[in-house]
């Protein structure tokens, strides 16, 4: 047994990673084997620029809860032991490591095309590693097998895994899969129900959008609809204002011929006059771009 840690005290060269290839799965469920390799940890290495939260159980990664056991204040590369950092612990951290709450832990990675890490994004205390030739943290005691299951957060590999008895039987029924379901058939159906349920989402704002639009047309001139229908779906604003304007304008137009038959010919601005000489179809183009002139 190591001597009484206290908050502030510093573990040094902690294993981080072992050489060596292992299964796991992202968390956007696509199965991985991580290689793990003398590459990999020199380019982690380089990427490391500043200390990295040590979480408890990856809940930095999964929840808001950002408190930390920990602080990894640098890594290097050791010829036998892979990945090993300094990890300076706080109270937490103290606290769950004296009382054998937790022993061993668990990097998160990003991986490159290749599935080879190259950055850490955190390091978690945990008691079940899926890295299962991890050394303790701090604590000497026995090691644990390999359980891999997916989570559900960013696309960077947690290394904490469950096995297939903590799954929710309730929810593998609602999933429609059979009861001996494995985390990635329960990964792959939670996966296509979102994104069945964004489509659905999708078509129902574009519906929405393409009614409002047509409510819009309704009154205009055939030839106008189409354009002006493209215009509103592309920007409702602008084109609210600007076909609001030419309507109050020839409503204005039409008011002084039909009202004041011996009044002279309103002044139209010149261009009002270009807006009259031009054909339907390219009205609302130009009233588009000169719409603070048409005012």
């Amino acid at each position: 047994m190591n001597k009484e840690l206290k908050a502030g005290d510093l573990i040094p060269n902690v294993q981080i990673t072992p050489y060596g290839d292992y299964k796991n799965i992202t968390t956007s469920g696509r199965e991985v084997i991580q290689h793990c390799d003398r590459e990999a940890f020199d380019k982690i290495v380089s990427n490391f620029s500043k200390e990295l939260i040590v979480d408890v159980d990856h809940q930095s990664e999964l929840t808001d809860n950002t408190e930390a056991a920990g602080w990894l204040m640098e890594v290097k590369v050791d010829d036998e032991k892979g990945l090993v950092g300094d990890i300076k612990v706080s109270e937490l951290g103290a606290k769950l490591l004296n009382g054998l709450n937790y022993r061993f832990g668990s990097p998160a990675f990003i991986l490159d095309e290749n599935d080879r890490p190259i950055q850490l994004t955190s390091f978690a205390l945990t008691n079940r590693p899926a890295l299962t030739d991890i050394d303790p943290v701090y604590n000497q005691a026995p090691k644990n097998p390999e359980v891999v299951i997916p989570d559900a957060t960013q696309d960077s590999t947690l290394n904490s895994e469950k096995d297939t008895e903590d799954m929710n039987p309730e929810l593998v029924k609602i999933l429609g899969l059979p009861d001996d379901a494995t985390p990635e058939m329960v990964m792959d159906s939670v996966s296509k129900m979102v994104n069945s349920l964004a489509e659905i989402k999708k078509g129902e704002e574009e519906k929405k959008l393409n009614d409002e639009a047509d409510a819009f047309v309704k009154d205009l001139p055939d030839d106008l609809k189409e354009t002006v229908k493209n215009s509103y779906k592309k920007n409702p604003e602008v084109a609210t204002e600007v076909v609001n304007a030419v309507k109050e304008k020839l409503a204005l137009a039409q008011e002084a011929v039909l009202n004041k038959k011996e009044a002279e010919k309103p002044t139209i601005t010149s261009a009002w006059e270009v807006y009259n000489s031009l054909p339907q179809s390219q009205k609302l183009d130009y009233a588009i771009k000169h719409k603070d002139e048409l005012k």
